[in-house]
């Protein structure tokens, strides 16, 4: 077995329900994928966010065979709000995906 094969093996380890992912929407479609939330007060002051108005910011990690590769300024609704796609990698057969919106309060 390959280093890869091995990797593709844990890959199913890694992103499943059970494990670590969990069930989201992506553009209507149910997905499973792993969803990391930046921090809401390291963005909220590093914004200087005193008028109400912060970015929520979300790293995704989907199997590649789940959904078409993104495009960076694309929207996307992510459980059903509306991101906009500000990074996409893909590594291993898995995209990492980072996305944003604009929030107030």
């Amino acid at each position: 077995m390959s280093f890869k094969d091995i990797i593709n093996k844990d890959r199913g380890v890694f992103i499943n329900p059970g494990e670590f992912a969990e069930e989201h929407t992506w553009n209507d479609i149910s997905i499973v994928c792993i969803e990391e939330e930046m921090d809401f007060d390291r963005v909220s002051k590093s914004l200087g966010s005193e008028d109400g108005h912060y970015r929520d910011i979300k790293t995704i990690f989907i199997g590649i065979e789940l959904i078409e590769k993104p495009v960076i300024h694309e929207e996307v609704y992510y459980d059903d709000e509306k991101y906009s796609i500000l990074f996409v990698s893909e590594e291993d057969g898995i995209y990492e995906i980072k996305i944003e919106r604009n929030e107030s309060w």
